[in-house]
């Protein structure tokens, strides 16, 4: 069984940022973005129509239609200016629990206050056992007027039993966000991006193309 698939939410609006991932830490690996278009040369696979920032519900639930076979291990997802350090994500799988999800935990829905759910941008690491749960059960949960992408993989996550995990690895903003930053207590220079799993908000190709070889 192959070890990793890496899924990323995507929109043809920003067709650069495939090619921003593909010549760096997409490069040799098994990814799939998850859009509004198709186009298998470069592993676009249609889940939508909407191309609007509110389709990334839409697309985060459909995607799972087409996960089937489950042919890897472990299965992570993130957005399309996500940096993913995949040496060190990688070197580590073993070392994940495979009945949680891992990822940068949020709890900050105030339409429920006690939902622990995974931030889409950081990215979040399922087994596939856990996929395979969400391929059965992942539904559009209707309890409350407005939720994104990221708060409805926490609702089914919660009506499946699974919970969220946070190793302090995955950040979803740039790495200077927690600089000097009371509360993460972290600073981050060039010399310490090997230690961490993602960063997001890197949009721009020059900044991915550093990231990438700082890591390697």
């Amino acid at each position: 069984m192959n070890k990793i698939f890496y899924c990323i939410l995507h929109t043809q609006n920003q067709n650069d940022r495939v090619d921003n991932i593909l010549d760096t830490w997409g490069k040799s690996k098994d990814v799939m973005f998850y859009s509004d278009e198709e186009n298998l040369e470069k592993n676009i696979r249609k889940v939508s129509d909407r191309s609007d920032y509110d389709s990334a519900k839409e697309k985060q639930i459909n995607v799972f239609k087409i996960l089937s076979p489950l042919n890897y291990e472990w299965y992570f997802f993130c957005d399309n200016d996500t940096f993913v350090n995949v040496k060190l994500l990688e070197s580590k799988l073993d070392t994940f629990d495979k009945n949680s999800v891992h990822c940068q935990v949020l709890d900050c829905f105030p339409q429920d206050p006690t939902l622990r759910f995974p931030s889409g941008g950081a990215g979040f690491l399922i087994h596939r056992d856990v996929v395979a749960k969400l391929v059965d059960s992942m539904r559009d949960i209707t309890d409350f007027p407005q939720n994104y992408s990221d708060v409805t993989i926490g609702l089914n996550l919660r009506d499946i039993g699974v919970g969220v995990s946070d190793p302090k690895l995955f950040f979803s903003q740039k790495p200077e966000f927690y600089n000097d930053n009371g509360y993460w207590n972290l600073i981050i220079g060039d010399e310490d991006m090997h230690k961490y799993i993602t960063f997001h908000y890197i949009s721009e190709k020059p900044l991915m193309e550093r990231y990438h070889s700082l890591c390697q």
